[in-house]
């Protein structure tokens, strides 16, 4: 893709699901945010429920936890007003890899360390990239006004719930792919740290992560 010639001179992409609406303003804001942190190759959007716009999906991104595979989202739950006065680098410490509904990505990254991992089908192949962007050197930041409203699970056909607190339908298929995923993920971290070379070719080996906080919203 980047020997593409239409993309000659361009230096960063706009990862965005098909079930997103951005608000205006939404991409100046990840723009503004990377140029203001030269040294973070990727960024995130606070995304908000579509059902709920007013509340808070996830602050850019996640924690995860490597031996589980599991994911919490970075003031999920809380109102949007509470994510636009929060302090970014603050959410960022915390931050092990970004929700890839909405992401800019620096061309460097990319050619470090491609595009987001085919094994990791529909699930957590936004955690997969960001985890092994971390471990090229690159890492993740947020842009708090960049207002991304996510139909959560539209991408999938899930059914949504009928609030904030709710979690799509999925089905058995959807099911076994996030579960099936997430042991791709905790594996992967435990390979690393008890035999970390000869099973590079396991399609779990190109994620792990490091531990977070308390759960405030899960995949």
């Amino acid at each position: 893709m980047l020997a593409t010639p239409a993309f000659d001179g361009v230096e960063t992409f706009w990862l965005l699901n098909t079930d997103t609406k951005p608000a205006p303003g939404a991409l100046d804001a990840l723009c503004a945010r990377l140029n203001a942190r030269p040294d973070v190759g990727l960024c995130g959007s606070t995304l908000c429920y579509a059902h709920a716009p007013d509340v808070v999906q996830a602050a850019g991104g996640c924690t995860l936890c490597p031996l589980t595979g599991r994911t919490s989202f970075l003031m999920g739950g809380a109102a949007r007003s509470q994510a636009l006065a929060a302090d970014p680098a603050a959410v960022e410490a915390r931050m092990a890899c970004l929700v890839g509904a909405s992401v800019l990505v620096r061309r460097r990254v990319l050619r470090a360390v491609g595009l987001l991992p085919k094994a990791y089908f529909l699930y957590y192949e936004d955690a997969a990239f960001g985890i092994e962007a971390r471990r090229a050197g690159f890492s993740p930041a947020w842009a708090p006004r960049s207002l991304v409203i996510h139909k959560e699970g539209g991408s999938t056909g899930a059914r949504g719930g009928g609030h904030a607190s709710s979690k799509p339908a999925r089905s058995r298929l959807m099911d076994y792919l996030a579960i099936r995923n997430r042991i791709y993920l905790s594996s992967a971290a435990i390979i690393r740290a008890f035999c970390p070379q000869p099973w590079q070719a396991w399609p779990g080996w190109r994620s792990t992560g490091c531990a977070g906080a308390r759960p405030t919203g899960c995949r």
